[in-house]
């Protein structure tokens, strides 16, 4: 900790400005202690200086005036100076691995606690730092909501609380654990929560650590990308209130509120295209689970002429404005959001002329040449409104050694995409708007789409139901567009929107459409009154705590999140008619999975209202259970390489699909590419044993290259016909970086396990250890070549197509043939013994015979030799 000294020192080199601004950054700095911020604001720079050496900040302090791009004071600092390349930024794994021992030590030493003194404990820590809210918490929430707030300081502030409550002996466990505290055996749910809540405040720190890396001028160009990566995703738009932001800490909990997990992914992309190497190999690669699509630009031949003509007034601007000087451009900028209300002036106010132009044509399209024109009329700069005069009757791009930036041609084309929409918005009559609006809200609901149709049905405005249904669905909004074109009968428009992954559809009358509709709205009410029923079981301390663990289940499936404000509702109807809003049909599976975490078991798979629910969601998504005849069986196109596990490829249209190699099953709803590889289990065999699991199905490494997959479900080797009950210990393993994570599962079948709107990274089936299972064998025979006598290896192994390759190209290089032999007719029972018998009465085995491990999965080797 610095002294006051140095602290006083770098204060008063600070301007009035600059020393407001400064404190200013310290009231919203994440890992700011609770303080006085009435007194920071107020203070002089003394009253400061004692208020954050009081609090410990002064890692804030560092962190501010970094920001600040005072970083010769900054460095005054050296105990904290980031980057130092001796010590590296943990990555994401190991963050999230140690908030989970915090955790694990904070519940263990807190158990000892009486109720009394644990009451004591939160009022002290709420006096202290006034973070745990005053209802009743559990231990459990408490802690995770300590964890939540202050991350790895968690222990110190507890321990610095129980010192005040004269338990030194409880203090000294926590300040004396080590690294490798002794850690209890929590409950299967507990551990999947902690697991959640450390994955939460471990990506949010690290996001603020990544982006803070940024210069003041990146920090646009960062946020231009990212829309337009949004955009290009079909994925949400961060609100006006963030993208104009310039606090790193708003942007962050903006992005996780708004892509939950999926932010990470979302972030190294924008960074990678902004060349930043640095800092993306700060964030792990976990991008087996992007969810990318076509662009809108490619093979759209009605977008190109809008681009290219944005292009070309983008660049007239930058090249005439750039005669303009620093107090004109001022000028400029004040004079142009005087006139447009539309162009904010305190973020224009920090751009650079390239910059202050990519926004105006962003807020004003080509409208943004003639703006410019008014607004040098007014400064009298009668030379550079000719030259945009003269430049205007000429539109042509002129021929530059360099293609434009592609921070400019990503922006304009998500402009110029805009301009398409309403254009073809514009041609629709006044009755004809009404009409789209009712066709709109049935094909977003098909679709299980946000439903954004009550703020479409409020205005009449064309523009901004565009803008409405970009920010919502990114690009996918110009399929569902000409989906409600198709059924309205607009051939014309539909051909005006005829862009990448546009596919036939038939029209539906009018009578069609509303049957549908009302049938959607049966469903969704349907499901309203299961999530009634399943809520209707908690009391009201259950019923808060599923409002709070919902947040982080939400973000583990990079769902956005549900907004504090909202979840403050006091009936079961009212949080159920928010989740379907919010969530669609997958809502059931949230509140399942948040069920399991509080501990509180979901109601079982077979009553009669959770039934109806799976059949409308079954039917909602294109007969997504059926029988095994129902899915179109196709064949992987395979690349093999060298030392490599061989990839799978595959492209289909809209249907139900089966892989005849991997047995894997997916739905989708359009042109869809992916590929996979099976993965060894053998790197994970360990952990999964630690907490009760055995390998159910093979280790998948699923890509998607273009498309979606809207569900998937998991081939699986476990008998599940004899008994019924084994369908509630089936699980998923999700290999991420920051650590195996194991999912309950939304539905079982006698093959397969269901995953819906799956993120994707090696996934594969679970089975919780404790009854015995029959499994899907197979049966592989090897024999040695060139031998007076038959030498079999023989392998009794699971359905593992990974093991099976491993096992072939182990015998094959050893100089071993294959005898083709079909797979078992029936179920192998485990832990059993089995009886190998030969066709002839002549053939003997020899005495040598040896049994060994074929790997740490499953399966068996038995190798013996042959007389005839």
């Amino acid at each position: 900790m610095a002294s006051e000294r140095p602290l006083v020192e770098t204060l008063n080199q600070l301007s009035p400005d600059d020393f407001d601004r400064f404190k200013s950054l310290v009231e919203v700095e994440k890992d700011l202690p609770p303080i006085s911020k009435s007194r920071l604001k107020e203070g002089r720079r003394q009253d400061v200086v004692e208020l954050l050496l009081g609090t410990d900040c002064v890692d804030v302090t560092r962190k501010v005036l970094m920001r600040m791009e005072r970083s010769v004071l900054g460095q005054r600092f050296p105990a904290f100076q980031p980057g130092d390349k001796k010590t590296p930024p943990p990555s994401l794994r190991h963050r999230v691995e140690a908030l989970v021992s915090d955790t694990e030590l904070l519940l263990e030493t807190l158990a000892d606690l009486t109720d009394e003194d644990l009451g004591t404990f939160k009022h002290t820590f709420r006096l202290f730092y006034r973070q745990i809210p005053k209802e009743l918490m559990d231990l459990q929430d408490s802690v995770c909501l300590m964890v939540q707030t202050y991350g790895h300081q968690t222990v110190e502030k507890a321990a610095e609380v129980l010192g005040y409550m004269k338990r030194k002996d409880l203090a000294l466990r926590l300040t004396h654990s080590g690294s490798t505290p002794r850690r209890q055996q929590l409950g299967e749910h507990l551990s999947a929560a902690i697991h959640k809540v450390a994955t939460f405040k471990a990506v949010t720190d690290l996001l603020v650590e990544t982006l803070t890396g940024l210069d003041r001028h990146e920090v646009p160009e960062f946020m231009w990308l990212l829309q337009y990566t949004l955009f290009h995703r079909s994925l949400p738009q961060l609100s006006g209130r963030a993208v104009n932001s310039t606090h790193t800490t708003l942007t962050v909990d903006m992005l996780v509120e708004t892509l939950g997990l999926q932010s990470v992914d979302v972030t190294r992309e924008v960074l990678s295209a902004m060349r930043r190497t640095d800092l993306v190999q700060r964030l792990p690669e976990r991008g087996s689970g992007s969810r990318e699509e076509p662009s809108v630009d490619e093979d759209w031949p009605a977008l190109t002429p809008k681009v290219e003509a944005l292009l070309s007034v983008t660049e007239q601007l930058v090249e005439t404005l750039a005669g303009l000087s620093r107090r004109e451009c001022w000028t400029f900028k004040r004079l142009l959001t005087a006139m447009h209300r539309n162009i904010p002036l305190k973020p224009l106010l920090g751009l650079d002329l390239q910059a202050s132009v990519i926004l105006m044509v962003q807020r004003q399209g080509l409208r943004s040449l003639q703006s410019t024109m008014d607004v040098l009329e007014d400064m009298k700069k009668s030379d550079l409104v000719q030259r945009l005069t003269d430049s205007s009757s000429n539109p042509q791009r002129k021929q530059q050694h360099e293609h434009p930036s592609a921070l400019i041609h990503k922006v304009v084309t998500v402009v110029a995409v805009k301009q398409l929409l309403v254009e073809a918005l514009e041609d629709l009559s006044y009755g004809e708007l009404g009409k789209f609006k009712t066709l709109l809200q049935l094909t977003m609901s098909e679709q299980d789409l946000s439903d954004v149709s009550e703020s479409v049905r409020a205005t009449p405005d064309r523009d901004q139901i565009v803008d409405l249904l970009v920010d919502e669905l990114g690009q996918r909004c110009v399929k569902v567009i000409r989906d409600v074109f198709v059924d309205m009968g607009r051939t014309d428009l539909v051909q005006q929107l005829n862009g990448p992954s546009s596919e036939s559809r038939k029209r539906r009358s009018m009578d069609q459409c509303h049957q549908a509709l009302s049938k959607a709205k049966a469903e969704r009410a349907a499901v309203t009154a299961t999530l009634v029923e399943m809520l209707s079981k908690l009391d009201k301390k259950g019923f808060k705590k599923f409002r709070w663990w919902l947040h982080f289940t939400l973000f583990q499936r990079s769902l956005r999140l549900i907004p504090w404000s909202s979840l403050r509702v006091n009936t079961r109807q009212s949080l159920a008619a928010l989740m379907v809003k919010k969530l669609g049909l997958q809502c059931v599976d949230v509140t399942r999975e948040v069920l399991r975490d509080i501990n509180q078991r979901p109601p079982d798979s077979s009553s009669g209202s959770e039934g109806a629910q799976r059949g409308l969601e079954a039917e909602s998504c294109g007969r997504g259970r059926q029988d095994a005849s129902d899915w179109t069986k196709v064949d992987p196109e395979v690349n093999e390489r060298a030392d490599e596990a061989p990839t799978y490829s595959l492209q289909t249209a809209a249907g139900c699909f089966e892989c005849r190699v991997s047995g894997l099953r997916w739905l989708c709803e359009g042109q869809t590419s992916f590929q996979y590889q099976f993965c060894s289990w053998e790197g994970h065999m360990q952990r999964m044993e630690s907490r009760q699991y055995m390998p159910a199905g093979p280790l998948l490494d699923i890509t998607v290259t273009a498309g979606r997959l809207n569900e998937v479900h998991l081939p699986h080797w476990i008998c599940t016909e004899d008994n019924p009950k084994i369908l509630d210990r089936f699980a998923v393993l999700h290999v991420k970086d920051c650590g195996d994570e194991v999912e309950k599962v939304s539905e079982v079948t006698a093959s397969h396990v269901r995953l819906t709107r799956p993120m994707f990274s090696p996934r594969a089936v679970l089975m919780k250890v404790g009854l015995p299972v029959k499994i899907s064998c197979s049966v592989l025979l090897y024999y040695k070549l060139n031998t007076p006598f038959l030498k079999l290896h023989v392998y009794l192994i699971p359905h593992d197509p990974a093991l099976q390759q491993t096992v072939e190209k182990k015998e094959t290089s050893g100089g071993y043939g294959t005898i083709r032999k079909p797979r078992p007719d029936r179920y192998l029972k485990m832990l059993q013994g089995f009886v190998l018998t030969a066709d002839t009465d002549a053939a003997k085995i020899q005495p040598q015979v040896s049994l060994s491990q074929v790997s740490d999965v499953l399966g068996l080797r038995l190798s013996l030799r042959c007389d005839a």
